[in-house]
């Protein structure tokens, strides 16, 4: 009779999803080997193969992983309870929990993930593009309706800002010379996204 599958260590597989993220993210999907993976993460091939089989799959919950910490980081707010009052403080509190998110390496790489030109087809990734799509259409339209917002920019341009401010890209941090923390998230970025004023204007 045949033993039942073991699961994975979870120790294991955390260090292994995290090493795969940081490759990915370094060398493209293509380019990253495989064994450079196992080898950084000490995680052995014939495992390896047993638990996902393929490098697409690979990626596909390396990424889905990332997604899991990241919630750990940042809190999304529910669009239809916003009030003109907690808007923007949702907006900013979004961004700083991103840039805690920043410190890990391994969670900058979710967003870089996210942008490669090369990456494979993932469940994971394609489900998330069409939830954060819908998510922040419905943010614009209640930043406009609600009159938190003025659109410095076409509609369609404000609806890629999510997915174009990674956590730990340059976007997604303060520019060069410019100090790190809540004064950069709670007056450059509003305005980047269309808020007129802040509450610091009035400092």
């Amino acid at each position: 009779m045949a033993r039942p599958p073991q699961p994975i260590d979870p120790k294991r597989r955390t260090r292994l999803l995290a090493t795969a993220r940081v490759v990915f993210a370094t060398h493209g999907f293509t380019n990253a080997r495989l064994t450079d993976i196992l080898r950084e993460s000490d995680f052995s091939r014939s495992s390896f193969y047993y638990f996902f089989h393929t490098k697409d799959q690979l990626f596909d919950t390396a990424f889905a992983d990332g997604l899991r910490e990241l919630a750990g980081y940042v809190t999304v707010p529910v669009v239809d309870k916003l009030t003109r009052d907690t808007f923007w403080p949702a907006l900013t509190n979004i961004i700083a929990g991103m840039t805690a998110a920043a410190t890990r390496p391994d969670l900058t790489a979710v967003g870089t993930m996210f942008h490669l030109a090369d990456k494979p087809h993932s469940p994971n990734l394609t489900e998330f593009e069409h939830t954060i799509d819908n998510w922040t259409a419905r943010m614009v339209d209640r930043g406009y309706g609600s009159g938190c917002s003025t659109p410095p920019f076409p509609h369609a341009s404000t609806l890629t800002l999510p997915t174009r401010l990674p956590p730990g890209s340059t976007r997604g941090r303060p520019p060069p010379g410019r100090p790190h923390g809540r004064p950069w998230r709670t007056r450059s970025c509003p305005r980047m996204l269309g808020n007129p004023t802040t509450p610091h204007d009035k400092e």
